[in-house]
């Protein structure tokens, strides 16, 4: 089903407290570290900032929260009382920008100046946000609606069917956005020209809340109502994954791991699961409700606990070489994965990895004698203190390229459009 959309016009306290969990029937134990926050703030939306910290909103707190890898955690207040905030992102400009439930839109700048401005068309409760591969950001409005915002403050919204209930939002790997539409069990895909498809789940009642893109090139999503973790391809191919009853999963993003992580805000774990979909969950504080997630600038995994009213943080302590589909580069110091798709045949993948020298190695896709893509990292530190990223395509299939500094966390992720020929340098990748 395609449409054209309408157009309308334009405190600082920081403690932290850390245990490791390991109960039985969870899994191997992980540390988990919590920050509590002022009492009745409940954290939702969080996400990682152009410097270097974790941003999140306190919905009922009327506060940005900033918050340094090392737990140092500072907080913006919102002007208006009784705002609502529900999510935040990192834009195209260098600052974050948030949504607001009684129907307004904030930016704050990474030192902490808010702005705010009122959605002209009412009623409206954006919900979501994420910067598009347009230079703009997109969110959704439970009214059945799809924004889209100009840096510059153009407002453009594209009108769904009734009933929906768009959710979360995120960018896609085809450069589209795409959504969950909790109220009718559909994920939705608008595109930067004006046109939008939905896929439809199996179940009306699922209750599909966050999505991510993950690294193999798929989108992953959380059904809240069907306890499921679900996989759908740029082209529509779905896979779910089961969970314990009750579980009610509800934020997912993809770790520096290669793995997906989420919350299950029902049971009060956060869980991992595998791209071939195996999951191992880890409990939470009891009562906490985890809430939204996101992988941070230091390599590991935030989220917010809704009831607990504390930042949680999971340390990943990966290396490279434990996944056979990466590829390590640079003395090992960085790790390059790969996933390949062609929607025209509904057919994706990881791409192998082949090994040349310390610092240069190729990706083939369907027969180990066709290289597609020749991957190099080399230590340009000498000359602009970076590490620089060289890509050859001998390819026009479409993918997307994953590099993550095992020693920082930092991850860099680079798409190549189908159809095009495309080699290039990056000079200031690391």
């Amino acid at each position: 089903m395609k449409r054209y959309f309408e157009r309308l016009g334009t405190l600082g306290i920081a403690a932290f407290f850390s245990s490791l969990l390991a109960f039985p029937g969870y899994g191997t134990a992980q540390t988990i570290t919590e920050i509590p926050l002022t009492p009745g703030s409940n954290p939702a939306g969080i996400t990682s900032g152009p410097d270097g910290n974790v941003w999140f909103v306190e919905e009922h707190g009327d506060r940005i929260g900033r918050l340094s890898p090392t737990g140092t955690l500072t907080e913006f207040p919102i002007a208006v009382p009784g705002s609502f905030p529900r999510d935040i992102a990192a834009g195209p400009d260098g600052n974050l920008w948030f949504t607001e439930l009684t129907g307004r839109l904030g930016r704050v700048t990474t030192s902490g100046v808010v702005t705010e401005s009122t959605i002209p068309l009412r009623p409206a409760e954006p919900i979501s946000i994420t910067a598009g591969s347009d230079g703009n950001l997109w969110f959704t409005d439970f009214y059945d609606r799809i924004g889209r915002l100009t840096t510059a403050g153009v407002l453009t919204y594209f009108v769904l069917t009734p009933g929906s209930g768009p959710r979360d939002i995120t960018l896609g790997p085809d450069g589209a956005v795409w959504f969950t539409e909790t109220n009718v069990g559909k994920i939705g895909r608008a595109a930067p020209d004006g046109t939008f498809d939905e896929f439809t789940l199996p179940s009306s009642n699922a209750g599909p809340n966050g999505i991510t893109t993950g690294p193999d090139g798929n989108l992953w999503f959380t059904e809240i109502t069907t306890s499921r973790i679900g996989r759908l391809t740029p082209a529509g191919a779905l896979l779910e994954f089961p969970l314990a009853g009750g579980a009610q999963p509800y934020g997912i993003a993809a770790g520096s791991d290669g793995n997906l992580w989420f919350t299950e805000s029902g049971l009060d774990r956060v869980g991992r699961i595998t791209t071939s979909g195996i999951v191992t969950e880890f409990p939470v504080r009891p009562g906490s409700s985890p809430n939204e997630i996101t992988a941070g600038p230091d390599g590991g995994i935030w989220f917010s606990e809704f009831q607990g009213d504390r930042i949680g943080h999971v340390a990943l302590r990966v290396s490279c070489g434990t996944d056979p589909s990466a590829l390590c580069l640079n003395g090992a110091r960085f790790e390059a994965r790969l996933a390949w798709s062609v929607p025209s045949q509904g057919t994706s993948g990881e791409g192998h990895p082949v090994p040349l020298t310390s610092d240069t190695g190729a990706y083939w896709f369907f027969t180990s004698n066709n290289l597609e893509v020749i991957v190099k990292v080399v230590d340009g530190r000498a000359f602009n203190g970076k590490y620089w990223v060289f890509v050859g395509a001998l390819t026009d299939v479409q993918y997307t390229l994953t590099i993550r500094d095992v020693v920082t966390g930092a991850v860099k992720t680079y798409s190549h459009p189908a159809g095009t020929l495309e080699s290039f340098a990056d000079t200031s990748a690391f």
